[in-house]
């Protein structure tokens, strides 16, 4: 791992909400990779999809293709 960053605010983001990535992860081969966390219990809510997916198509605009989610266990 070359570099890592946490809770990245999206500039430009689709919808009118601030929404920050909470890690990009930059391989020494220069890949880079996406991770959102999310909930077990907060996965399949609408407002939370409309998010990911707002997330995943800011990220692919972007030329990043290796985008993924962390499912939390509930607390």
């Amino acid at each position: 791992m070359k570099e890592k960053k946490f809770y990245i605010v999206l500039d430009d983001f689709e919808l009118d909400v601030t929404y920050t990535t909470d890690f990009l992860i930059t391989k020494t081969n220069g890949d880079i990779l996406i991770r959102e966390c999310v909930f077990r219990n907060r996965i399949t809510k609408p407002l939370n999809i409309k998010l990911l997916d707002a997330s995943y198509r800011y990220w692919i605009n972007r030329g990043i293709s290796n985008w993924g989610i962390v499912v939390n266990e509930e607390t």
